[in-house]
């Protein structure tokens, strides 16, 4: 069995003639990979199935040009069929190597990359090469894309649909290329086509044309509007509309979406306008069927002679099916006027641009994780002018558990307000609980911290249950901690406050303290106390203070005491008492001095009064005076001695008694 004459041939790695070309149904899809059903023929029954599987092949097919068209691809399917007449009978499924990516699934994280270099990179860990980048719109580098529980296919499918990239296919002998583009009205222009309608030995016997062309349109949203939030801008509007109705009479139905994923206007006009052509691209569509071998999906073309002149313009074609028959289906009994080849086909106008459908959707986050926060390298907080922190996941292998493992991620706190709330940094090593805003991977957001293995909880449990709290930890190296903790259990409650270091408490008003029983207060170093005002202290029982060394005691203005019992003091050394002005001393009842030795000095005059009676001490003399009696008494001698002269005198009589009175 040879199939060297054939028009449409087929080369294996098998070598020449080992399978032979039957039939072929291809499937292409501007944007989407295309699918060889291939039916092949050969004379032996025992061909090792595993030897073709995922190897390169490619269909020939010749043209009524002088260039043949080549059909490359990956065999991803291969099976055996029945036999028939000698003949063994197989099927093979042939796809793009871009195809491939669905048997890829990663979990990672991408940063500061912008969509194409994603795309690319994905290509090149994979080791594929064969791709051509065409497009022509600016891409600016996004600071988080997470591909999570997905192929590598969707991941790369979903990225180009969202930004309005597509693709379509080059096939050259023993190769085909990937061509990225942005661009419909830059694909390649085939030129004109005929149109004519096929009829039985017409005219047109044997000439390549368009032989069925029908038009469809479809009524489509009027407008697009999206809406977007950015938190470090949170009052800035982000909503963005494009409106472009195909038909007048539906401008106001619109198609709105929230959240768009964009912190620009400018960006958000870019995706509501790709948004708008994607429904215009769907607005008006053409299908066409025919015997042109040199069509395929991404190539435009201008029709020529359509019956309908406004129908004679330019298209581009977005789906392409055609069956290619060989030889050997054809020589066979009952096929011998089945055609070689005939396509259909469905065209936009050219002037209208492709979008791709959104058809490859984004995981889902459905439920909270658990990330360890990580940071730089010898750093124990790790955050940014928002409490931001940085995350390790643990599905993530390929980051390396440094700063540039995630993006920020922002912390719920408990109360947010501007300029005040509650603020708590998870620290490098805690384990954070995270969520994802809207169930999008892209959106992180912390909302809790959890204890394990590594990071247990402060206090022993569960002997410790009934004990809750803030314990913080010294920041950095540790060794400290600042802690307030309630122990609830019964007949042991209490509220435990520890400072490491410093405990500063600011009261704008009023502060009140009430305590049931003791209180004790230990200070290891000075107290200091300043009062502006007025100081009011009352003690029901007694007050007892102990000072260890010097007391210092200062009024400016009055002291006043009152005690109503008695007043003790001991004094175990000397005391000294300096008064800057009066003294004055006023005793109800007795009033009693002792001591080993008594002085009391005045600079000027010293008086002791009795009721009306005085002595009087002054500088010049000595005074005393009294309205009654005067007695001096002395069980020993008494002695007057002047220098000058002594006066006694009397109003009335004056007695001088002694055993013996001497008068010199």
């Amino acid at each position: 069995m040879s199939g060297e004459s054939s028009l449409i041939s087929i080369s294996t790695p098998l070598g020449d003639d080992v399978l032979i070309f039957r039939q072929a149904k291809v499937k292409e899809q501007l944007g989407q990979p295309f699918q060889i059903d291939v039916e092949l023929i050969s004379d032996d029954e025992d061909v090792a199935l595993e030897n073709i599987l995922g190897k390169n092949v490619t269909i020939r097919m010749e043209t009524s040009e002088d260039q043949p068209r080549f059909f490359n691809g990956i065999v991803t399917e291969f099976f055996q069929k029945d036999n028939k007449d000698k003949n063994a009978f197989y099927g093979a499924v042939i796809r793009p190597w871009f195809w491939l990516l669905t048997l890829s699934e990663h979990c990672r994280i991408f940063q500061e990359k912008s969509y194409p270099d994603i795309i690319k990179a994905v290509f090149s860990d994979l080791g594929f090469s064969d791709f051509e980048d065409q497009l022509t719109a600016t891409y600016q580098a996004k600071d988080y894309v997470v591909q999570f529980n997905e192929s590598d296919f969707n991941f790369v499918s979903r990225i180009m649909q969202q930004e309005g990239i597509f693709y379509y296919f080059k096939h050259i002998n023993g190769k085909h290329s990937l061509v990225l583009t942005d661009d419909s009205s830059s694909l390649p222009d085939l030129g004109q086509v005929n149109f004519f309608e096929l009829e039985e030995n017409s005219k047109h016997h044997g000439v390549e044309g368009i032989t069925s062309w029908h038009n469809h349109f479809k009524v489509r949203s009027g407008g697009v509007s999206l809406r977007s939030f950015d938190f470090e801008l949170p009052t800035k509007n982000l909503d963005s509309v494009t409106a472009d109705p195909k038909t007048a009479s539906l401008s106001s139905l619109q198609r709105y979406s929230y959240p768009g994923k964009y912190a620009e206007r400018g960006d958000g006009d870019q995706y509501t306008k790709l948004l708008m052509q994607k429904e215009n691209a769907g607005f008006e569509q053409k299908s066409l069927s025919g015997n042109i071998r040199t069509l395929y999906a991404g190539a435009q073309f201008s029709l020529f002679d359509y019956t309908r002149e406004d129908q004679n313009s330019s298209y581009l074609i977005c789906g392409y099916q055609c069956h290619l028959r060989g030889d050997a289906l054809r020589a066979e009994k009952g096929n011998e006027k089945l055609p070689m080849f005939e396509f259909n086909a469905t065209a936009i106008p050219a002037n209208i641009p492709f979008r791709p459908e959104q058809n490859a959707t984004k995981p889902k986050m459905t439920g909270p994780q658990t990330a360890t926060v990580v940071g730089k390298s010898g750093e124990e907080i790790w955050t940014d002018k928002y409490g931001r922190v940085k995350v390790l996941f643990h599905w993530d292998k390929e980051a390396q558990g440094d700063e540039k493992s995630s993006c920020w991620i922002r912390v719920s706190q408990s109360l947010a307000g501007k300029n005040w709330g509650s603020i708590y940094i998870p620290r490098v090593g805690q384990e954070v609980l995270v969520e994802f805003l809207n169930g999008d991977p892209d959106k992180p957001i912390i909302i809790g911290c959890v204890y394990n293995g590594s990071t247990m909880p402060p206090y022993p449990l569960p002997a410790n249950a009934t004990m809750s709290g803030i314990k913080s930890r010294t920041s950095k190296g540790g060794g400290g901690f600042n802690e307030i903790r309630m122990e609830d259990k019964k007949g042991e409650e209490q509220i435990f406050v520890h400072g490491k270091r410093n405990i500063d408490t600011r009261i704008g008003h009023n502060c009140f303290q009430t305590i049931g029983n003791d209180k004790h207060l230990v200070v290891k170093n000075d107290h200091f106390e300043r009062i502006e005002n007025n100081q009011n202290v009352e003690i029901e029982g007694d007050s007892v203070s102990k000072v260890g060394k010097d007391q210092h005691f200062s009024v400016i203005g009055k002291d006043a005491k009152s005690v109503d019992s008695e007043l003790s003091l001991t004094v175990k050394g000397d005391v000294s008492e300096t008064f800057d002005a009066g003294h004055s001393m006023v005793v109800k009842k007795d009033s009693y001095i002792k001591g080993a030795n008594i002085c009391i000095e005045a600079g000027t005059n010293l008086t002791l009064q009795v009721g009306k009676s005085f002595i009087a001490i002054e500088s010049g003399g000595i005074t005393i005076s009294s309205p009654g009696k005067v007695t001096v008494e002395s069980k020993a001698a008494i002695k007057v001695d002047a220098s000058a002269t002594v006066d006694i005198s009397a109003s009335g009589m004056a007695t001088l008694k002694g055993s013996m009175v001497k008068v010199n």
